[in-house]
């Protein structure tokens, strides 16, 4: 995890959401958050009052994040 990236290319009819809590220490902004890295058309979010796993956090939200991506 600490010495390897993503780097495979997405295709522009797959949908991205990108999120971050705005408090998660385990991939802490900016040094884990870097927005070049992410396909052009991803949206980016992040997300008040979430730590690292925002799924826990506030699951009803990250549903409908999860269901609004899917419908794009």
């Amino acid at each position: 995890m600490l010495s390897r990236r993503f780097d495979a290319q997405v295709a522009p009819t797959v949908a991205v959401t990108i999120l971050f809590g705005d408090t998660d220490n385990t991939l802490p902004f900016p040094i884990s958050q870097e927005r070049s890295l992410a396909p052009a058309h991803s949206s980016w979010m992040v997300i008040d009052n979430c730590g690292h796993a925002p799924m826990w956090d506030h699951p009803q939200l990250i549903a409908k994040i999860i269901k609004e991506t899917t419908e794009r």
